[in-house]
């Protein structure tokens, strides 16, 4: 949100404000079916292990958008001047690829670290930075979802 004050003819003790708030706040949830390939190899003391999957369905996004401007004067209450809020959610047909490996090192027979990557991309989500604009409404922009993730482990087995 922001705010300023106005000042400039109202002499003193007089006062007049405005203020402004906005905010901006989506949610996209994904529901489909998932295909994938893990395989995996290894010797004594190594394992590396590949990931790959695909998947394909429903994608729901909502939109939730608020505008709220006061204006307040010495002497007046604090006077509503615009107060919007927007709800707008869709549903369509989204796909999720997931892409990663793992390499383990057994330290003992009992116990294994390991180390990975993986990397996540979901097409078509809305995001609340994408929406804004200067103008009185907002952008509809979609836009794409990378995440990358590094992990590390230990296993112990008995």
């Amino acid at each position: 949100g922001y705010a300023f004050t106005a000042a400039g003819a109202v002499p003193p003790p007089f006062s007049l404000t405005a203020s402004a708030a906005q905010s901006v706040r989506t949610r996209n949830e994904f529901y489909g079916g998932n295909v994938g390939l893990l395989a995996t190899a290894g010797g004594k003391r190594w394992l590396v292990e590949g990931l790959a999957a695909y998947s394909l369905g429903v994608n729901t996004s909502a939109l939730d958008f608020d505008r709220n401007v006061v204006f307040a004067a010495t002497g007046i209450p604090a006077t509503p001047v615009v107060n919007t809020s927007t709800r707008d959610p869709m549903t369509y047909l989204g796909s999720v690829a997931e892409g990663g490996v793992r390499v383990g090192y057994r330290v003992t027979e009992h116990a294994r670290l390991t180390v990975g990557y993986t990397a996540l991309y979901w097409n078509n989500v809305r995001r609340a930075q994408d929406q804004v604009a200067l103008g009185p409404a907002l952008t509809g922009e979609m836009t794409h979802f990378f995440a990358h993730m590094l992990s590390c482990g230990a296993e112990f087995r008995y």
